[in-house]
Order: C-alpha cells, then structure tokens, then sequence
C-alpha cells in the first residue's frame, strides 16, 4: 500500500516536473534566436571601440604629416608622404580586419587615396565603387563614422566608415573592413543548448522516441561539423579529424587559391563574394570524381584537393590540375545581369610517397603555390625538391635523425630589466649540430617541419632537454617557445603537466607562445593556456606584431608579457612608423596590466628609446649574443 501510494505521488511529481521543464524550456528554446542576435551585437559593438580608438590615433597622424597643407594633395603629389601613410594604416591589419584604406570623391566620383592592405592593393587614383554610395556620402556631409553591414552565412561582417576632417571639412574617409567567423563558443553554446532542449522536449512524450532522436541528430551533426556551410564542402575540421587516416602517398595534392579575389569583394559586395565561391566550390567538385576524391574549402578563398593517385599516376593528376584550371577560367557567373568569372593559381605536388603526413605533403604544395602566384598567378605550379633544396633548408630526414641521435643543443639569451639592468631569465633557441660540429640555426629547419610531428618532437626534445637543466641548477629561469599547434597537442601538454606537479619547475620555465598566422582557433588556444596557467606557468606572446595581431584575442587570452616583434623595434630609432607601434602596443599593455619586452636591442640608441617608452624587458645583441649554458655559469 506504502509502495503504490509512493509510485502514485512519484508519477504526479514526475508528470509536473515534465510539464514545467517543458515550459521552461519552450521558453528558453524560444528566445534562443535573440539571445544570439544578443550576443552577436555586443561583439560588434566591442570591436567597434576597439577600431574607433586605434583609427582616431592613426588619423591624427596622418593629419600631422601633412599640418597645414591640403590632405588629399599633399599625399598624392608626396610618394614619401604616401608610403609612411601606407604604413600607418597597416597598423589597423589584423587577423579579422585585412583590407584597410582611404577613399575620398572628386567630382562625383569616390577614388582609392591611399590602400594599407598587405595584398591586392589599390593603386592611388584607381576609382572605387562604393556598395552604398548613400551611406558613405552621408559621412562626407555629416562629419560623422558610420558601419555598413555585411551579411554571410555564419559570418560578421562590416565596413567601418571613418571620416578624416581637417580644417572643419571632411577630405576623405577611413574605411576598415572586418570579417570574422561567429564567436565559436556563442555558437556551441546555442547549438548545444537548442539540441539539449528538443532532446529533453522529445524525452517528454516517448523515451524511445528520445534514442532514436538522439541518435539521428548525432550522426547529422557529426556530419555537419565536417561541412563548409557556404561552399558544401569539406572543412578544416574533417582535415584535423581525419588527418592521422590519411595516408599521403595515396593522394597527390593540389591548393588552389583564388587571384584578386579581395577586388570581387571590393566591387560587388561580400554577398557577391560568398557566391562566387560557392559557384567555383560546385565547379570544383564537378571536375573531381565524387567517390574518389577530397575537396576541402582550407581557407577563405583557397580550396584543397585530395587527387586519390598512385605513385604512376602523376601524369593523370596533372591533368586533374589543368582541368580544374580550365574549368574554373572558363566558369562565368552572372551577378544581376553581368558575367563574372576569376581564374586560380594552383601548387600541385604529385610526390606525396616522400611526406610524413598529409600536412607535409599539404605544405610543400603551399611551396608551389606560392611560386604560382609569385610568376604571374592563373598557372599550375609543380613542388620540386631540387627548388627546395636550393633555399638552404636541410631535409626532414636530416632532422629526423638529429632527433633519434640527440644532436641538438640550446643557446640562452638574456631578457634583461630595463628599470635594474639585470637579467630576468634567459631564452632557450634551439640549434641542430651536423656530423661535423657545424651549428644549424632554426631558420634552416623550422621551415621545413611546421604542422608536422617532428615539429612536435622537436618541442618536446626541447622542453625535456631544458627541464633537466633546471633540475640541475636551481638559479636559472628559462624560458621556451611553443608553437599554437603545441598548444593543441595532447603529449606537449601532458609533458608540461607533468613538469609542473612532479618536478615543481613551473615557476622558473615561461611559455612563449609564438604568434602567427596559424592561430585559428582562439577557443582551443585559451583553454590550453588557462589550463598551463593552472599548473602555474608564466604566459607570453612572442613575436607581437608580426601579421596577425589582434588586441581584442589577446585580452581574452589572459597572456602576463608580450613580446614585441623585432621588425619594428630594429627600426624604432630611426622610422616614426615604428615608433609610433611600439608606443601604441605598449600603452595597451600598461592599461592592461600586461608586461612588454622589447626584441632586437642592438645597440645603445634602440636601448635608449625602448627604455624612454616604459618597456619592461629587452633582450638582443646590446645585451649578449644567444651563448651556450656554459658560457652562463661562468659569468655567474
């Protein structure tokens, strides 16, 4: 009696537990789609300061340059006056912002003034086409900035229009194009929950129904992961996910990036844009054998082809390149009316059976690719190993077995207090030594093995090598660099891990995190920096301001020290550009409690003006050249 009174208020609680769960969550589900659009604003809203605060600094400047004299004139009669302005503006690229320049109107037609970007620059005069003349003639009348938005699958996009005044009138406009992909974890989150929500919806009505639900939208979204959503193809996920099945020596390998593509861009819109690639992704799928081969969108405007071949099938795959080249050439598209077509520049390498991985043989048709666009573009381009040889570079074998018979050893630089003058902690830089004593510096082998797993086997020979180090003289702070791939490399953390609790070493080894293009996934990255944070490491980017800086990542990344690329502080004393960077990127840091080293002191006049700055550290030639460890215990 006890039992049945028991199950009957059991199943009354479970029934309106069901019904206020499923309120609740049609509520939730429900507003799901403005909590987005929520989220989606603020972020625009937080570059959008960020971009106001770093364009008003840049604009002054460009207004200094010229003081009293007309702006437009002064730059296009000036080729010195409208190199440093190119300059400035560079300092508004980012990983998200890559097109930046000037426009203004004469007559009534809007013309390029000045274009800071790193590629397919405008050249001065070259008319350009606004997508909304109203709106940017609005900012020539009213004085004030104004966005225009660009719409795209899983995209924000826009262009920030800044008006340049001088003398109380509007001369030209600063215009900053910004692209990025949707905030990752916004999206996990969202999807996550909607798919939580319809399970938990389902699960009210039929539990079988539930399983069968469940299973059928894993499998889907599994399989949605792995897709483009604008081209239908392959995506670098199905790449990482797959990479280890991939045999290279089963596939030849050709990379395909798009020529000029930024004009299209430009002239029609990111609308237009989107759809030129979706029409080249359907013209390149429709050139490959659907059930043999791989087409993988690898980048904004490159596409990655897996040919499925055999060693005696070069000449086949040749011809696959030159009918994807045919074919995307002769593609015409119409947009309103108007055809449109674009041509392709191509890197094959058809000698996949000498790669360690599928990266290594994606790599070396990078090589070719690069050659493609560097002779002239719309060419297929062949990886040879001789041209590789002819750079120097020693092979991956030759590295492969410097790492089995330990033949490498670490040179330490000093990073140095500028407000005592005393050394902080010493860089650990890796050098290979040949059969003959002959030190091989990294410019000679990094190269060659990035986004392969000897580059990991080398970071991980590193960290052990320097581990034993401290072990062995507990006054040495060292610090080493890591890759963003490390950083997602289970091994390399582990071995951190393991450095850290074990050997109590993490006070005294600093991570450098080296910044560079291959960052592309800052959700990853600072959930592998907050977890070596646990461990109680000390964080740092190295090499800022290399290309692909971006101030709005790097406070989320929580880093302790930056360190500024050595290509503008080699010139700080001499170039106003460069000054002018340094100054900004330190300002950031001071405000955001982040601490600066300055790379590349050389002398007495660069030592001066980064130490007149406030910079924290600096480390270069001024100080010591890289010496051997031992070297470093005899001074001590």
């Amino acid at each position: 009696m006890i039992k049945d009174i028991f199950n009957l208020k059991a199943k009354e609680f479970y029934i309106g537990f069901l019904m206020v769960s499923i309120i609740i969550f049609g509520y939730i589900y429900s507003i799901m789609p403005t909590l987005e659009e929520t989220f989606q604003k603020k972020l625009i809203n937080l570059t959008v300061e960020s971009i106001e605060d770093l364009s008003e600094n840049v604009i002054d400047h460009i207004l200094s340059f010229t003081g009293n004299e007309d702006l437009v004139d002064s730059i296009v009669k000036n080729r010195e006056l409208l190199q440093k302005t190119e300059k400035l503006l560079a300092i508004l690229i980012t990983k998200h912002t890559k097109y930046v320049y000037i426009v203004f109107k004469k007559g009534k037609t809007y013309r390029y003034l000045v274009d800071g970007s790193r590629e397919d620059k405008a050249i001065p005069g070259e008319i350009f086409e606004p997508l909304r003349s109203d709106i940017w003639d609005e900012v020539l009348e009213t004085g004030k900035p104004r966005i225009i938005m660009q719409s795209g699958i899983d995209i924000i996009g826009f262009t920030y229009l800044k008006p340049i005044i001088q003398n109380n009138k509007v001369k030209a406009i600063l215009a900053i194009d910004y692209s990025a992909k949707t905030i990752k974890e916004i999206k996990e989150i969202i999807n996550t929950t909607k798919i939580l929500i319809e399970g938990i919806l389902v699960t009210s009505f039929v539990f079988l129904n539930i399983i069968i639900y469940g299973a059928i939208k894993n499998i889907y979204l599994r399989k949605k992961a792995y897709i483009d959503n604008l081209t239908k193809t392959y995506n670098r996920n199905y790449l990482e996910d797959m990479a280890s099945l991939l045999n290279p020596a089963s596939y030849h390998v050709a990379l395909i990036d798009l020529d000029d593509f930024k004009k299209i861009n430009d002239t029609y819109g990111h609308d237009v844009g989107d759809l030129v690639l979706k029409k080249i992704a359907e013209t390149i799928k429709s050139s490959v054998r659907k059930d043999e081969d791989i087409v993988i969108r690898y980048g904004g405007e490159e596409f990655l082809v897996l040919i499925k071949a055999g060693r005696k099938d070069k000449k086949a795959s040749i011809n696959a390149a030159e009918r994807l080249l045919r074919d995307i050439r002769n593609r015409k598209i119409d947009i309103n009316g108007e055809e449109i077509s674009v041509t392709a520049s191509i890197g094959l390498n058809i000698y996949t059976e000498r790669s360690h991985s599928i990266y290594d043989a994606i790599k070396k048709s990078d090589i070719a690719l690069y050659q493609a666009k560097a002779n002239g573009k719309n060419r297929i381009e062949i990886y040879s190993e001789k041209r590789a040889d002819q750079s120097g570079y020693i092979t991956i074998g030759e590295i492969q077995r410097f790492l089995e018979e330990k033949r490498f050893i670490c040179h330490y630089q000093p990073i140095v207090d500028l407000h005592t003058n005393k050394t902080s902690h010493f860089e650990a830089l890796v050098r290979f030594i040949d059969e003959d004593g002959n030190i091989i510096y990294p410019n000679k082998f990094i190269p060659v093995i990035e986004n392969t797993f000897l580059y990991s086997r080398l970071t991980k020979s590193v960290i052990e090598y320097n581990r034993n180090i401290l072990k062995k003289h507990k006054d040495l702070k060292i610090s080493i660099n890591l890759s963003p791939s490390d950083l997602f490399t289970d091994a390399i953390i582990k071995l951190l891990e393991e450095v850290a609790v074990q050997d109590k070493l993490s006070d005294r080894l600093i991570l450098e995190i080296i910044e560079n293009e291959s960052i592309t996934s800052y959700e990853k990255m600072q959930n592998a920096l907050l977890r070596l944070k646990s461990f109680g490491y000390k964080i740092g980017i190295d090499d800022f301001g290399s290309g692909y800086s971006n101030f709005i990542y790097l406070i989320t990344l929580d880093v302790d020290f930056l360190k500024i690329d050595a290509n503008i502080i080699k010139s700080i004393h001499k170039d106003r550009i460069s000054y002018i960077v340094t100054e900004t990127i330190n300002n950031f840091c001071k405000k955001t409690d982040i601490k600066t080293i300055a790379e590349y002191v050389e002398n007495e006049d660069i030592y001066r003006m980064v130490k007149s700055l406030g910079i924290d550290y600096g480390q270069g030639y001024y100080f010591s050249r890289p010496v051997p460890l031992e070297e470093i215990l005899k001074q001590e």
